[in-house]
């Protein structure tokens, strides 16, 4: 089916030929792909080394960074989102960072999203605790004299058991501003009630609330409700990156309520780079493979294992997540493998339904007469093969500027599976698992690295132990490279791989086992480095 675009929008071609007599001045034939409205993330604190929530003398040039490198990701619209921070710091940001269109400078900005300080001590997560805050008597004037003003706010979270925030939720809904609940330990009573006042989505359901209890479910039991505004649909932000949201858990949230999932990737600034520390607002998280934490004290530098203050691998962290490191594409894919949906509905997760949460179903995530023409060309996997906004072509695949690295620093991903290891304890590669490999190591790593893939074999025979030629064909499909090395070679060790293939150690991941069901765990003894 062909989809006709002009001025920037999608043409109804039959208007067009028996009104006007027009036929297409330019045709690109797509190859059979799949054409899908643009994706739309309501909730990314950053990326690629940016930090929405410092305060920088240049905030618009981070937001434009951001704004063009989620294309590549299939990202055409976006939310840029606030962490918890000091009044001083939504003073200076917000008024930096205003609605904007999509166009050749990147993706569109539709609004911010201000996560807290409104939330609960209990439920925080990553948010500093010294930042939060509660509503005084006054409690509106309160939250415009801790953010500002709101005219470029398009989404608030907040805890709905805090005093007079039902006084809150009014007032932004009436200004056209989204309340989310989320950070929260509020019961299915207080979310009952603040839905009723006004609020429409939750924040990342499952993180940062009471757990579901069927005596009182909470904040989750609003997927099931009774007892809302005849013919409000609730929405929900899942993060669905196999690490915040178990894969049964994000069949039991599809089932109970598809039409209101949205899929957002609460990336952090790390997003594209390597392990190591990074910020968050106000704090430091620290990434290991694919998953990020609340980044505790370094290692005593006169310990026995001295190491600098990013080693993943010695320094005392917590294990507080604080947001995630997986671009929408990869969300999208992992959704649809775990809750085997369909195509459509881990699309619309995705562009239809976060579009539909801010009041734009009618320009966006949509591909019907009159829309936006955001959207975005996708192989049979999934994997993005180019971005349009406005009917012009912004990323593709096949661009130079495609193919580089996410962060000049960090151009190399080495992965170590162990999932090719000759001991029985660790699984192996079969035959009729191949087709998937490919795709999973793109997701394992930055989509834009090199990747080069480590098998180990006891002979030291270049395509290493059997299962490894089969892997091999797998990673060269992806444009990457296999290197086998002896078992007990000296190569072996971290610091001599990384002098061996110039590469930085933070680029060095550990590949969990073909089929399990949360990616990014290290599987392989830390010793075997």
């Amino acid at each position: 089916e062909d989809l006709w675009v002009r001025g920037g929008r999608i043409l109804d071609p039959e208007k067009l030929f028996f009104e006007e007599r027009r036929v297409a001045d330019e045709r690109r034939d797509c190859g059979g792909r799949i054409l899908a409205p643009g994706f739309i993330d309501v909730q990314i604190n950053g990326g690629f080394g940016v930090d929405f929530s410092q305060a920088t003398e240049d905030v618009g040039s981070g937001v434009a960074l951001v704004a063009r490198r989620i294309l590549s990701h299939g990202v055409t619209s976006f939310c840029p989102t606030l962490v918890t921070s000091p009044p001083e710091v939504y003073h200076k940001v917000v008024p930096q960072i205003p609605v904007k269109s999509g166009g050749p400078h990147g993706a569109g900005v539709l609004g911010l999203h201000l996560e807290g300080p409104f939330i609960s001590r209990e439920k925080r997560g990553a948010h500093p605790e010294a930042h939060l805050r509660s509503f005084e008597a006054n409690a509106f004037q309160d939250l415009l004299a801790t953010y500002g003003p709101l005219d470029n706010v398009r989404i608030v979270t907040l805890a709905p058991e805090l005093g007079h925030s039902h006084e809150v939720i009014r007032e932004l809904t009436t200004r056209g501003i989204c309340v989310s609940l989320g950070h929260s330990v509020a019961d299915l009573r207080a979310a009952e009630d603040a839905v009723w006042s006004g609020a429409t989505f939750i924040t990342h359901l499952f993180n940062a609330m009471l757990p579901f209890h069927h005596r009182d479910p909470g904040i989750v039991g609003l997927l099931t409700s009774d007892r809302l505004p005849a013919g409000r649909c609730i929405f929900y932000g899942m993060i669905a990156d196999g690490t915040h949201t178990n894969p049964a858990a994000l069949r039991i949230a599809h089932r109970a309520h598809p039409q209101g999932l949205v899929l957002v990737t609460d990336a952090i600034p790390a997003l594209g780079l390597g392990n190591g520390r990074h910020t968050l607002g106000q704090q430091e998280v620290e990434v290991d493979g694919l998953t990020a934490y609340v980044a505790g004290e370094p290692p005593d530098p006169l310990g026995p294992r001295s190491q600098p203050a990013s080693c993943p691998l010695c320094s005392q962290g917590t294990k507080t997540l604080s947001g995630s490191i997986a671009p929408m594409d990869v969300c999208v894919r992992h959704f649809l493998r775990a809750t085997g949906c369909s195509v459509e509905s881990a699309l619309e997760a995705a562009s239809l339904h976060p579009a539909q949460l801010l009041g734009l179903e009618k320009s966006k995530g949509t591909l019907d007469f009159g829309a936006d023409a955001d959207f975005v060309v996708l192989d049979d996997s999934l994997h993005v093969q180019a971005t349009y906004i406005s009917g012009l072509v912004l990323a593709s695949c096949g661009d130079p500027a495609w193919e580089a690295p996410m962060c000049p620093a960090h151009p190399i991903s080495v992965i170590l599976p162990s999932s090719v290891s000759p001991w029985p304890w660790h699984t192996p590669i079969l035959p009729e698992q191949i087709a998937t490999v490919g795709s999973d190591i793109r997701d394992w790593c930055s989509p834009r690295s090199g990747v080069v893939v480590l098998t180990f074999s006891p002979f030291g025979f270049w395509g290493g132990w059997p299962p490894s030629p089969l892997l091999m064909g797998a990673v060269l499909g992806t444009g990457g490279m296999c290197l086998a090395l002896p078992l007990f070679s000296s190569l072996c060790c971290k610091a001599q791989l990384r002098k061996c293939l110039q590469v930085q150690s933070d680029r060095m991941v550990w590949a969990p086992p073909v089929g399990r069901e949360q990616p990014g765990k290290n599987h392989l003894p830390r010793r075997a480095l």
